[in-house]
């Protein structure tokens, strides 16, 4: 088995994975403007999902919630629910008369942050369908075990540099800057965003 290429194509995948628009983009694009602590600590809680992720694919567990359909439906709407109630958070703090724009960003400790980044992607099934179909995709039947865990580390490491590359950027001041000007409707898109991807994952089977 050519390993070089094994693990250029599981990084590949992986930073398509990771650069799709979703939950994970809006949780660290909302506390990167905040300010460059939140977002940071929002990108290592997202990256510790995805290592949880990654790891659980490479023990198969994974493949067990894809496969139990009552314990992915909990897990479907959990995360739905979730990602509603904090689009709707967002919303209701741009209405009319409120003088900011990005809700608890600021007030947010690490720990909090670090939580919330952790929690948004835990609680996306979509997760454990991707890792559960990645690894039957990408290893061989007859795989050494070693490469379970070493694949799963790769996809959380591209996932984890991607997560802390857009809280950089989105927290430097002169982009950060930018985005402030426009806080109202940037926080408005992401409310709506937020409730739409909990939207969709609620009613998509």
């Amino acid at each position: 088995m050519d390993y070089v290429s094994h693990f250029a194509t599981v990084a590949g995948i992986g930073l398509l994975a990771a650069l799709s628009p979703g939950p994970n983009f809006v949780m660290i694009t909302t506390q990167a403007l905040a300010s460059r602590r939140s977002g940071l600590w929002a990108a290592a809680g997202v990256a510790a999902a995805s290592l949880t992720w990654a790891m659980a694919g490479a023990m198969g567990l994974a493949l067990v919630v894809a496969q139990v359909a009552w314990l992915y439906e909990a897990l479907r709407i959990a995360g739905a629910l979730y990602l509603v109630y904090l689009g709707l958070r967002m919303l209701w703090s741009v209405r009319p008369g409120t003088g900011r724009a990005i809700p608890e960003g600021p007030r947010l400790s690490g720990a909090a942050a670090f939580r919330r980044g952790y929690v948004v992607n835990m609680a996306n099934p979509k997760s454990a369908a991707f890792v559960a179909g990645f690894y039957a995709a990408v290893l061989p039947a007859d795989a050494p075990g070693w490469l379970f865990p070493a694949t799963g580390l790769t996809v959380a490491g591209v996932s984890a540099a991607w997560s802390f590359t857009l809280a950089l950027l989105l927290s430097a001041e002169h982009i950060r800057r930018g985005f402030l000007r426009l806080r109202r409707g940037i926080t408005a898109l992401l409310g709506v965003a937020l409730v739409g991807l909990g939207a969709r994952l609620a009613l998509t089977r």
